[in-house]
């Protein structure tokens, strides 16, 4: 049973693993918003061209993006839109985590109930 399960979600933790670079979630973030060619995304995230090649290489091989060329111009996209959803859900989370941490905490300056005092005319 073990097994199975782990066996299952094997895929799973595969697209985790891809979703845990720093790199990767910039140029997802970056095609969130459009398909963009090489230098638009380099622009747009300040990743050097080696270290870019190299994500987006990583991300084209497990099939989330794909790349199309116009003449000297390679531009790069989602593959599929259920690919695009995916990077957009995982990406609302860190605005979800962004949102919390403006939220005001919980004061604790008031130890012990409080309660409303009943003003007599």
């Amino acid at each position: 049973m073990k097994s199975e399960m782990r066996a299952s979600l094997a895929p799973l933790l595969e697209r985790l693993r891809l979703y845990n670079q720093p790199q990767r979630l910039m140029i997802l973030s970056c095609l969130c918003v459009k398909p963009c060619s090489v230098s638009e995304i380099e622009h747009a995230t300040q990743i050097g061209q080696p270290a870019l090649s190299q994500q987006l290489g990583e991300l084209r091989r497990a099939g989330m993006i794909a790349s199309t060329r116009e003449a000297r111009e390679v531009t790069y996209g989602f593959a599929t839109l259920q690919e695009k959803r995916r990077a957009e859900k995982i990406l609302s989370l860190q605005a979800q985590e962004n949102e919390m941490a403006r939220e005001p905490e919980f004061s604790s300056s008031h130890v012990g109930a409080q309660f409303a005092s009943i003003l007599l005319d």
